[in-house]
């Protein structure tokens, strides 16, 4: 099995929408080849950029700051993420995630706060029903890197003031060492998670609603042959046994594998293969 390094990845995404599209939209001159001029031109044909920019605007994320803004790389993980759930912003309901359906409301760049201050948990989309809060993290090429396992001190304190057995049980385990994990960045969703069962707490209206914390990746089409998508998906399965059976449900899937539900469904067909067309290769 072949290793491929976060760098590889990269070049081969970029090399891939040049194939594609071309190179005028993107800033080969200015050295930032694998950035288009404008994150817009990296937008699927019907998405509308005046309905997703005031997201982007109003998120703690750093997508759109920059001189080249990160929202603007072709291996962006938000970037992927708009063109995938991007027509769900104008109807909710469009949105089918797992099974899960029914939207009324949809945001990009949802924040859920942890009620420890500073800058809240930024979840790549936040989408709501009548009986159910769906707060989606999204990854694309970031789960080639290691992470590690760190936490600042006041978590301990959040966690054990949570509410939820299960949820604290999966923060002592991480921390702690006992359950290890590399590709999969824990830390990041056991805070989102922190997020989500606060949002009651905030928002009484969110009581009794189910709380699903859903994490999306994309994989190459040849990720058979490839270190360490393999991983990741060990680590997937590992999480999700920490997590489910307390008061948040954690779901996992991968971007091709959505795409391919999407196409048998005349809702969502269309999009679908625009999706294959312009985010499905190898590396």
């Amino acid at each position: 099995m072949r290793v491929v390094t976060r760098k590889q990845a990269e070049i081969a995404v970029r090399d891939h929408l040049h194939g594609l599209i071309g190179t005028e939209p993107f800033l080969v001159s200015s050295g930032y080849s694998a950035h288009f001029r404008d994150w817009k031109r990296g937008l699927l044909d019907g998405l509308r950029p005046d309905l997703i920019e005031p997201h982007f605007q109003k998120g703690s994320g750093g997508e759109l700051s920059r001189p080249v803004p990160k929202l603007s790389a072709a291996y962006s993980s938000s970037a992927l993420c708009v063109n995938a759930f991007g027509p769900a912003r104008e109807s909710p309901d469009w949105l089918d995630f797992k099974g899960l359906k029914g939207f009324t409301e949809f945001a990009f760049e949802g924040k859920l706060p942890t009620g420890l201050g500073g800058t809240p948990p930024n979840l790549d989309f936040v989408a709501r029903s009548p009986n159910r809060v769906l707060a989606v993290e999204s990854k694309f090429l970031e789960t080639l890197e290691q992470t590690k396992p760190e936490f600042a001190p006041v978590y301990e304190a959040a966690f054990q003031n949570c509410g939820c057995p299960r949820l604290l049980a999966a923060f002592t385990a991480v921390r702690s060492g006992s359950e290890p994990f590399a590709y999969l960045d824990v830390p990041q969703l056991l805070k989102h998670a922190l997020g989500l069962i606060n949002l009651p707490r905030r928002e009484p209206l969110m009581t009794g609603k189910a709380l699903t914390l859903g994490f999306i990746f994309w994989e190459p089409t040849n990720r058979d042959e490839l270190s360490p998508y393999d991983q990741l998906r060990f680590e997937l399965a590992r999480f999700s046994r920490l997590m489910n059976g307390g008061k948040i449900e954690f779901v996992s899937i991968d971007y091709p594998s959505l795409w391919e539900q999407w196409l048998q469904a005349p809702q969502t067909a269309s999009h679908a293969s625009r999706l294959i067309e312009r985010h499905s290769h190898p590396l």
